[in-house]
């Protein structure tokens, strides 16, 4: 493995050797363009509603089995 770290090494050293001036930083090489949607607010459940499948309900809450 110290042969494999020492060429991984050298090869990091010959990179800081290219010229970047003028490049900007990114994190991506190609242009992304956010395509998530915009948020809008929407009506939620009732607590009635969300625990009305609920195979078990204690306290109007879910319950759950005990991880042990």
């Amino acid at each position: 493995m110290a042969g494999e770290l020492a060429r991984i090494l050298a090869h990091v050293g010959k990179m800081s050797e290219i010229d970047v001036t003028g490049v900007r930083p990114t994190a991506h090489v190609l242009d992304v363009v956010n395509v998530t949607r915009e948020d809008k607010r929407r009506p939620g459940l009732t607590r009635d509603e969300a625990l009305r499948n609920a195979p078990a309900v204690s306290d109007d809450c879910f319950r759950v089995p005990r991880m042990g």
